[in-house]
């Protein structure tokens, strides 16, 4: 994944969300923002296929201060 805020420094970061998960598996899977990692979280069928969408968001000045 890759997004790109024009800002600089802090104010440039950028946050990802799943925002949807393909099968009835949206449980299943989590994003680490700390390690760019997606995983999955529960067992999964090995015949199945999952499409995970994903959402970016630019982290403001009030958002940096409740995440520190």
């Amino acid at each position: 994944l890759s997004a790109v805020d024009i800002d600089a420094g802090r104010f440039g970061q950028v946050r990802y969300h799943i925002a949807s998960v393909t099968g009835g598996a949206e449980n299943l899977f989590d994003y680490d923002n700390s390690t760019s990692t997606l995983m999955a979280t529960g067992p999964l069928s090995p015949a199945s296929s999952y499409q995970v969408g994903m959402h970016s968001q630019l982290i403001n000045q009030h958002e940096i201060a409740r995440l520190n």
